[in-house]
């Protein structure tokens, strides 16, 4: 197994058939003009960036054949949330990631074994340099469906063929809004004579870093306030004291360094509620009973992990919602006055419990982009006047809202870490366990279009594609650039580093952007070591801290913060508490209203199916 999980796998990928899939991503450039005269002015050319990845785990043998539009129908809702098996697949996983940090960051675990990587059973294989064919830039916007149209039918090219001349189907890899546009492309054309005609051979997939974008947003939308600034162990506070001055709550700009504070603050709060357990007030104290030889060390520290996270899990209501009766013929879209779910420019009642749809289509509303402001923005008088403003009530001085807000910074911190430990390995299984967990966010925290094409991933894995797609869409999510185990990033990582490394590319043009000046840069993504420097600077060499000034050792900053904090015990219960700025904090375990979102889920599958249906009367 040593030989197998080695840095260089000495072996290669045997196969007599070649399976890829596509990526892409957008890429906006602005051309800025020396002098504004008529006819000369700014412009922002709207381009995508594309690349072919060969598979690594071999799916010869699996079936092309689509299923029917009665299997997608009878897939059940159960296959879409996180079952009992998945709950402790996640607590054995959190678990580990716990170990790991305590055996890091508290002397009495220092030397022992850990597990480091998680394995699964086709880690080796996931070790491999992948191999990835950069098919450069198309000039094409892909905001219009016309533009759409086009990038796709630009990709035909590289669909393989049955020897009937029948397409096989081909995973295209992209983020919520790209998915989103490539299946309003293909309704365009549903009409089409055969399926070159409707594209309907291309499955858009949702994507890992862009997801993990959105749970970051919403982890910093949750917890990180100004009003707290002042209040000790709260993200804000901990961004001021310990300097990541960077960190601010728009994640596009600033996501390696949100996640460098939420990881600094999960690992101090795991060790402070490791304390708590342990009843101890300095980190190299020896906790009670504590025993002598190592593999009984080892057991102590993996209990106590097993507690913390016991004491930190939090179970979303799946059987409320698998149990609850549905009404299978009610309209339950709650966007939106058309009832539809997808397609067009969205704008967000800022009234969570709005009754009239919540996303609204600037279309339906006669509205324009820029109509919409950046304050808040209601559907109706009734629902600005309705809005919660967050009044503290008696019930809420009953509770630890302090204890209850740090539980939840160490349970959001710690899940985003497993994300990135799933992705590093390339454990597509855990991915869709993920992705089951996040369903019930995306529906709370109205993310429509990843509820959508998260949706639609887990119902294909479930069975509503083919099994190379299924194969292709679980253990296919990943690029590993460099080879070796564990440096696995998500695909649309890549297509940034490659956009990254056009732009760098393409400086020289001066502004003088022209169809042969794209072309040929577009012809230069990922030649020579550029593309490599890129990804081992952000990913592989990466150091947790960064400071202007140079690098501070992390463990003095983590022990800094335990020590400041573990005075004011946050994990011992004591009613009445509460960070100023989170008077009112809650959170939801789960989704509040049960029926609709079953309701929800089965209308999706009938959308699919319907899809399917219409595919085979054609």
């Amino acid at each position: 197994m040593d030989d197998i999980m080695s840095e260089n796998p000495p072996y290669e990928v045997k196969r007599d058939l070649i399976y890829y899939d596509l990526t892409f991503d957008n890429i906006n450039q602005k051309i800025g003009v020396r002098h504004h005269v008529r006819g000369k002015k700014n412009q922002v050319l709207n381009m995508v960036q594309t690349h072919a990845t060969l598979e690594r785990v071999g799916s010869e043998g699996l079936s092309n054949e689509m299923p029917s539009s009665d299997t997608i129908k009878n897939i059940p809702v159960a296959e879409l949330l996180p079952s009992e098996d998945d709950e402790q697949v996640l607590h054995r996983e959190l678990t580990i990631l716990v170990s790991r940090i305590l055996t890091t960051y508290v002397p009495a675990f220092s030397g022992l074994n850990v597990q480091w990587s998680i394995p699964h059973q086709y880690s080796a294989q996931s070790a491999l340099k992948s191999e990835i064919v950069p098919l450069g830039i198309l000039n094409k916007d892909e905001s219009t469906t016309a533009g759409m149209i086009e990038i796709l039918e630009n990709y035909i090219k590289y669909v393989p063929r049955k020897r009937d001349e029948v397409p096989f189907p081909l995973v295209l890899f992209c983020d919520g809004l790209s998915c989103e546009r490539v299946e309003g492309a293909q309704r365009a054309r549903i009409n089409g004579e055969d399926s070159w005609d409707r594209l309907d051979m291309f499955e858009p997939a949702i994507q890992e870093w862009h997801r993990r974008l959105m749970y970051l947003q919403d982890t910093y939308d949750e917890l990180f306030s100004f009003e707290s600034h002042r209040e000790k162990g709260t993200l804000y506070n901990l961004k001021q004291v310990f300097d990541h001055k960077n960190v601010t709550k728009n994640m596009m700009d600033c996501f390696d360094k949100a996640e460098e504070l939420l990881d600094f603050a999960t690992i101090g709060y795991t060790v402070l509620l490791y304390m708590e357990l342990t009843n101890i007030a300095e980190t190299n104290e020896i906790p009670k009973d504590f025993p002598s030889f190592m593999i009984e060390k080892e057991k102590f520290r993996d209990d106590i992990s097993r507690r913390i996270i016991d004491k930190i899990f939090c179970s979303p209501n799946t059987k409320q919602v698998l149990n609850v009766s549905v009404d299978h013929t009610a309209d339950s879209s709650q966007y939106c006055i058309c009832k539809l779910d997808v397609g067009g420019t969205m704008v967000y009642c800022n009234n969570r419990n709005c009754e009239k749809g919540t996303w609204f289509h600037l279309e339906c509303l006669g509205m324009e982009e820029d109509d919409v402001t950046d304050d808040d923005w209601f559907c109706s008088e009734e629902c600005r006047q309705k809005r919660g403003r967050g009044k503290k009530t008696t019930a809420d001085k009953l509770k630890d809202l302090k204890k209850e807000y740090v539980e939840r910074l160490l349970w959001r911190g710690l899940n985003n870490m497993a994300r990135h430990d799933a992705v590093k390995e390339n454990d597509g299984p855990r991915m869709i366990i993920h992705w089951k967990f996040d369903m019930f966010e995306f529906y709370e925290k109205n993310h429509p279009k990843y509820f959508i094409f998260g949706h639609r991933l887990l119902a294909n894995v479930a069975g509503a594609t083919s099994e190379q797609i299924q194969h292709h869409l679980i253990w296919e999510r990943t690029v590993n650039v460099t080879g070796g185990k564990s440096k696995n990033i998500p695909k649309d990582l890549h297509c940034e580093h490659l956009n990254m490394q056009y732009k760098e590319n393409s400086r020289d043009a001066g502004g003088q952007l022209t169809s042969n000046t794209i072309n040929r840069h577009s012809q230069m993504l990922g030649i020579g070591k550029n593309i490599q420097d890129i990804f081992n600077e952000q990913v592989v060499f990466k150091p947790f801290h960064t400071r202007k000034h140079g690098d501070i050792d992390r463990l003095d900053d983590i022990m800094r913060m335990i020590k400041t904090l573990q005075p004011l015990r946050y994990f011992k219960s004591e009613p009445g508490r509460a960070f100023k700025g989170f008077e009112t904090f809650t959170t939801v375990n789960g989704v509040r209203f049960p029926k609709k979102f079953k309701e929800r889920l089965l209308r999706h599958l009938k959308n699919m199916a319907n899809v399917r249906e219409l595919q085979e009367d054609l």
